[in-house]
């Protein structure tokens, strides 16, 4: 688990839309990865690959609980160390990615209701 994200790590993790999508996923609420790979209609694996990716760039965090790994978002931490200025900055990105990009919405708000489904 990465503690310092930097700028660089962070933008070649969300240069796929499968990462982003799990971002804004998190950014509501800590899910498990098989409750991610449901919501995205993806293999587990291929799941935990992304998850690796976001967590290793320091931008979402792994908690383990029996055999499930559940994830949630670095980003909305407030604080005083090396994430605190760019974590907001990055949450404040990706929420408006999904409010100006309107094929974006609608992926996030199809991937929320596929949530509350299971």
């Amino acid at each position: 688990m990465a503690s310092h994200m930097t700028l660089l790590d962070s933008l070649r993790a969300l240069a796929d839309p499968t990462r982003v999508r799990i971002m804004r996923l998190l950014a509501s609420m800590e899910l498990a990865v098989g409750e991610l790979a449901q919501v995205l209609g993806q293999s587990q694996p291929r799941v935990s690959r992304h998850v690796k990716i976001l967590c290793d760039a320091g931008l979402s965090e792994r908690r383990k609980e029996g055999g499930w790994v559940f994830l949630r978002s670095a980003l909305g931490e407030s604080g005083a160390g090396p994430n605190a200025t760019l974590a907001p900055a990055l949450a404040a990105l990706l929420a408006a990615a999904e409010q100006g990009d309107p094929a974006f919405a609608r992926q996030c708000a199809e991937d929320r209701q596929h949530l509350e489904a299971i």
